[in-house]
């Protein structure tokens, strides 16, 4: 009988200490997501402005007449502007 009680608390001490480890996993996981969807909301945003600041180029370029393909000139009012 005292073979079943021992083996029945070491049992108990097992599945109270994979509850806790099981407890310990899911919080790192919805951490983890979290994190995952806040880099991929921070993407997505960065990607929209790449897309305006590339069609403002676009823009500016088609403006000035130049290549498309071609480095932009810095005007020189901007240049000036830069400098102080």
């Amino acid at each position: 009988m005292r073979f079943l009680q021992i083996e029945w608390h070491n049992h108990e001490r097992a599945r109270n200490a994979w509850d806790i480890e099981r407890a310990e996993m899911k919080a790192k996981i919805a951490k983890h997501e979290g994190e995952c969807r806040h880099a991929k909301r921070i993407n997505e945003q960065l990607e929209r402005q790449v897309r305006m600041l590339e069609s403002a180029l676009k823009q500016e370029r088609r403006k000035k007449g130049s290549d498309p393909s071609a480095p932009l000139q810095p005007d020189s009012a901007a240049s000036h502007s830069s400098r102080r």
